[in-house]
């Protein structure tokens, strides 16, 4: 791996992980953010963390020399898991100021980055012709249906990804595409099953299964459409209300964000 820092506030926050990464214990600690629970301090596994960063190199055929983004803090576990890809892969790491806007004073064409969806959309919007072709994987909180469609109309090779700290950062992904309806496909490897609606995530790495609080449209083990959040939905008189729903529907009917 080749490390490049455009911002150099960070060289010890990147090389502490790194250090606890290639250190003799068969873990790391990792905060969740509880879409299985209330959050929590946890245990996770090397080598489920290892199987998951090799899921993400094939999926996207990433190589080495691939200058990949980073505009995450390494206490996520998506930031954490973009370093390891970039060790394993040998891929160039630029690492980028944790900022909205942190895309912008690059001029390096990238490959590869990841990010949440408010940096994707403020790149976006500025619309600079730039990174248009680097592989965008978005993730962290569900996109609104404005995000959908300013990524969607910006990049060409963007995806939302599905995942959570305790099966190491993403297990599914969506292109961002004309469909903002299309469902998640599973990595390989990564099936898919319900329990009481809402999803169930079952891989050799976690083979007794991780109950959510996410329901969804199971499709296949290997597809579903997400709904909204088991403990988000609004009981009115037994029909459920999932207001992810809501808001989905209204937007095409109020302007701008809103809740």
């Amino acid at each position: 791996m080749e490390l490049v820092y455009h911002d150099l506030s960070r060289i010890n926050e990147i090389q502490t992980f790194i250090h606890e990464w290639n250190n003799d214990d068969s873990y790391i600690l990792c905060q969740t953010s509880g879409t299985t629970g209330p959050p929590r301090t946890i245990k996770l596994s090397k080598v489920c963390i290892r199987h998951s960063a090799e899921r993400t190199i094939e999926f996207f055929k990433l190589k080495a020399g691939d200058k990949v983004g980073l505009p995450l803090s390494t206490k996520t576990i998506a930031g954490k898991l973009m370093v390891i890809r970039a060790l394993l892969a040998s891929l160039e790491l630029h690492v980028l100021a944790v900022t909205i806007d942190s895309l912008t004073y690059i001029e390096q064409e990238l490959d590869f980055i990841a990010m949440v969806p408010n940096q994707a959309t403020q790149y976006a919007l500025k619309n600079l012709g730039k990174q248009k072709a680097a592989t965008v994987l978005i993730g962290g909180v569900p996109l609104t249906h404005t995000q959908y469609e300013i990524i969607h109309e910006y990049w060409e090779n963007a995806f939302q990804s599905y995942g959570m700290t305790e099966t190491a950062t993403h297990v599914a992904l969506r292109k961002i595409s004309g469909d903002i309806n299309a469902p998640y496909q599973a990595l390989p490897g990564i099936e898919f099953e319900t329990l009481d609606d809402c999803l169930r995530i079952v891989s050799k790495d976690f083979p007794e299964g991780i109950n959510t609080n996410d329901q969804v449209i199971l499709h296949s083990p290997t597809a579903f459409s997400f709904l909204g959040r088991w403990d988000f939905a609004i009981n009115v008189g037994g029909v459920k209300i999932h207001p992810e729903q809501l808001e989905h529907k209204l937007n095409k009917r109020i302007r701008g964000e809103f809740v």
